[in-house]
């Protein structure tokens, strides 16, 4: 009798663990708009902001094909000779979020626009980095969304962690 308890609250725990994992998982962030975006990154005005279709069409652009994304925004902050533009795309699950970065990153090392590929971990979590385009790059995921962030201004990872603060 005993034995069966402990076998049925093996099983409970066992599916409340999956439960919890698959709730984590495909959980998706808080919704984004127009007004999610601050009017200052790092100092630098927000000069441009591109939202909708049409940054889903500029995405899929830099990509050379379409992708499934659900949403995009491109958000340009500029001051004098400083700028940071920030790329988020966003997938209907983290799933398809991951997908779509491993895609990215499987180019990333082949590119001749980009270079100084790098795995770092700041803060526990996972950034890939990449040079090019005048630019220090950052590109994650975070729940259900792949942003890419690239920053003329140094220290970059300044940059980078107060994005993934404001995002």
């Amino acid at each position: 009798m005993q034995r069966r308890w402990l076998i049925l609250l093996g099983a409970v725990v066992v599916i409340g663990a999956i439960v919890a994992v698959y709730s984590v998982s495909s959980k998706k962030l808080p919704e984004l708009n127009e007004d999610s975006f601050p009017q200052a990154l790092a100092g630098m005005p927000l000069v441009h902001l591109v939202t909708g279709e049409q940054a889903i069409a500029q995405i899929s652009k830099l990509h050379g094909t379409n992708i499934p994304i659900e949403n995009g925004y491109i958000a340009m902050y500029r001051s004098e000779d400083r700028q940071a533009v920030l790329w988020i795309s966003e997938s209907a699950t983290s799933e398809e979020a991951e997908e779509l970065l491993k895609i990215m990153d499987e180019k990333m090392p082949g590119s001749s626009a980009f270079s100084n590929y790098t795995v770092k971990v700041i803060d526990g979590k996972t950034y890939y980095y990449v040079t090019g385009i005048g630019m220090h790059n950052y590109y994650y995921l975070k729940g259900n969304r792949v942003y890419w962030l690239g920053t003329n201004v140094e220290p970059a990872e300044d940059i980078l962690k107060e994005a993934v603060k404001l995002f």
